[in-house]
């Protein structure tokens, strides 16, 4: 994926691509948003009522806010309950 210059393009072309995947999404996040999160469970809801199996694997920042909590809680939680494999980066504020 290109980087853009602005979050809002940043995440129309994060969309884009997860639109137009096929076999696989490997996404190491910086932050995950809803509109990412939702997207990506909907690729793997559409493959699976096509009888397909896309393989969808994120990766998130688990950096905090100064106050806790981190801005990927909502994304990754969403993401499992989903089945979408998440994993937590090991690096705080990687």
């Amino acid at each position: 994926v290109d980087i853009a210059d602005g979050y809002a393009e940043r995440e129309v072309m994060m969309l884009n691509a997860i639109d137009q995947a096929e076999e696989f999404i490997y996404l190491p996040g910086f932050v995950v948003t809803r509109a990412i999160a939702a997207a990506l469970v909907a690729k793997k809801e559409q493959a699976e009522a096509a009888g397909k199996k896309i393989d969808i694997r994120v990766m998130a920042d688990s950096g905090i806010y100064p106050d806790g909590g981190t801005p990927n809680s909502w994304g990754m939680d969403f993401l499992d309950d989903a089945g979408v494999d998440t994993r937590w980066a090991k690096l705080t504020r990687s």
